[in-house]
Order: C-alpha cells, then structure tokens, then sequence
C-alpha cells in the first residue's frame, strides 16, 4: 500500500513537473512593420489619411490565457497626403502608447491566434490633421492576429489587424473621433 501511494505521487509530481516546463513564461519581443488608414470625421472632410510604420510590443504571459502587452507604434505619412479639401494637404506623424491584456484562447500545434484590447495615449504631429500644433489624446484599440512559431527563439506574426480609436482636434472643429484601421507584421524574438 505505502509502495503503490509513493509511487502515485512521484508519478504526479513527475507529470506536473513536465507540464509546467512545456508552459514557460518568456518575454516576447515584437518588431514589425504596420499600415495604419485612418479614417477622419466627417465634420472635417478631410478624408482618409495612409499611413506607414513600425511597431514594437513587449509581452509577458500571467497565465496560459491572459498576457500584458505593451505597444509602441510610429506612423508617418508618405510625403503629402491631399485631402478631401481642395488646397489642404497633409503631412505628420502618429505615435501611440497602448497597454492591456492579450487573450489567447488556444494554441494549435505551431500556430497561436490571439484577441487584445489595449488603451493608453496617441500623439500626432502638427500637420497630420491640419492643425498648427501637436496635440495628445486617449486612444484604444482591439482587434486580434495570428503567430506562427518556428523555433523556441523565433515566431513570425502572420498577421495583426486592430481597430484604433483617437480624439484628435481637426482643422477647426475641436475634438473628433477618428477611426481607423492597423494592419502588422514582423517578427517575435523570445526570451
């Protein structure tokens, strides 16, 4: 009896043991390239602002599910943008600064989907919507991706689109609400 219960728990020890090492908590370094199409508000007429750039996220995994991410993006047009407006053209840059959660639900061999809702601070340079000044504003965005991991070292994000909120002023109708579109890929060093 004492022989069959010393064996059973070295067995579960054993086998817990096994599966938390297949569950190591690392630090994902992201470096890619993103499209970001901002969408303006109608009040303004400017229209649909492209814009080009990178991103660099750090991520740590809590848990199996949950992992806090931190995202850094910069975003610049490419050269002159005409708007809407006859005679308005615009030029600048867009920094954000978004912090939250990531969910991945499932991991399925190498592939690993995953849904986040991250919120923090955008920056956009005078120009980008016509003002004469820089100007700050809350900012959110949730969307969700797909990696692809090669290697213990290496993952590959197949591809990451988000829906990006701001409240930037534009020309001279105060506070808007701008909607606009990311899409990014690059690569996930793991530490």
């Amino acid at each position: 009896m004492k022989r069959t219960t010393v064996c059973i728990v070295l067995a579960v020890a054993v086998l817990c043991q096994s599966a938390r090492a297949q569950d190591r908590k690392t630090v994902d370094l992201f470096l890619g390239f993103s499209y970001n199409r901002i969408a303006t508000s109608n009040d303004s007429g400017l229209g649909m602002v492209p814009l080009y750039g990178g991103d660099v996220a750090l991520s740590y995994p809590f848990t199996r599910w949950i992992t806090g991410v931190a995202d850094f993006n910069i975003a610049t047009t490419a050269g002159h943008v005409d708007s809407n407006i006859i005679g308005i053209r615009l030029d600048g840059t867009q920094k954000t600064y978004l912090f939250g959660p990531r969910v991945t639900p499932f991991r399925w061999r190498k592939l690993t989907p995953f849904g986040q809702a991250l919120f923090g601070l955008a920056h956009a340079a005078n120009g980008l919507y016509d003002t004469s000044s820089s100007q700050t504003s809350f900012a959110w965005q949730a969307g969700g991706g797909i990696d692809i991991r090669l290697n213990s070292i290496i993952s590959i994000r197949a591809g990451e689109v988000d829906f990006l909120r701001t409240n930037f002023a534009e020309i001279k109708t105060g506070s808007q609400a701008q909607n606009g579109l990311r899409a990014s890929t690059g690569i996930i060093l793991h530490f």
